[in-house]
């Protein structure tokens, strides 16, 4: 079976050749920088091409780390709200996982920071729709609600 990112983007092709798909949520084994930067770039263009969105988020994100290439790509995955303004500190937008019973809907870092709930977590709008993930956006940071 092919796995490869074209058929995937094959597969979410109705007959018509529309496409169905309207983002695309990348990882390998979770972690973008796995990847090396021709595959990513070739990824990007491909997605691009087809006029969706690439979203994906890197542990590595620190300066000097491996993934620390796909700033201005790529969401870097944090632990905590420090880090988060770590993150800023280095040019990176952040995405943070806290806690499921989180009320408030938009949260500031220490440094003041904006962090909005995922807007599927919160409106039930769908990663196609939305694209905030997108590490070439200048946006509010994201956070997700542990599940």
């Amino acid at each position: 079976k092919d796995y490869s990112f074209g058929a995937s983007i094959r597969n979410a092709t109705s007959k018509k050749g529309i496409l169905k798909a309207r983002a695309v949520r990348l990882g390998v084994i979770g972690e973008p920088s796995a990847m090396n930067k021709k595959q990513f770039e070739a990824s990007r263009k491909f997605a691009d091409d087809s006029g969706i969105p690439l979203l994906c988020y890197t542990h590595f994100w620190r300066k000097g780390a491996k993934g620390a290439w796909l700033k201005g790509e790529s969401m870097a995955s944090v632990g905590t709200l420090g880090e988060v303004d770590e993150a800023v500190a280095e040019g990176w937008r952040a995405a943070i996982v806290v806690p499921a019973d989180t009320k408030d809907r938009v949260l500031r870092t220490p440094k003041g920071e904006k962090i909005v709930i995922c807007p599927h977590q919160t409106k039930g709008i769908q990663c196609d729709d939305c694209g905030l993930c997108d590490g070439r956006k200048n946006a509010a940071h994201i956070a997700f609600l542990k599940h």
